[in-house]
């Protein structure tokens, strides 16, 4: 678990990471966003970008990869403004999601959330 406070203790921010050692079979992810401070103004759009590798032995004519949100109340194909599939042609790619954000009821969300 990671914790965040600011000097003057009033804002605080909390994570949980789990690491997971996989075979070298396993097809591998890494993700990048555009705000790399955390921090995200209203008018801005979130792009998160993932690279992707998987082995030969897992490549074929149907290797799709999506982005999916853990969250069973959000469609992420209706609120993304990108493809959320890619279908692999070849060992690695890179694929893009972006999402706007709006104000509503008081808080921020994002585009049909």
């Amino acid at each position: 678990t990671l914790s965040i406070t600011d000097s003057s203790r009033s804002r605080f921010a909390q994570s949980v990471v789990s690491i997971q050692v996989l075979a070298d079979t396993a097809a591998l992810l890494s993700t990048v966003s555009n705000i790399p401070t955390g921090i995200m103004n209203p008018t801005q759009m979130l792009q998160l970008t993932g690279n992707v590798i998987i082995p030969d032995s897992l490549l074929s004519n149907r290797s799709i990869v999506q982005w999916t949100v853990s969250d069973k109340d959000i469609d992420l194909s209706t609120i993304a403004l990108s493809p959320i599939q890619l279908v692999m042609t070849k060992t690695s790619a890179t694929m893009y999601v972006v999402l706007f954000m709006f104000y509503v009821h008081g808080h921020y969300c994002f585009l049909g959330v």
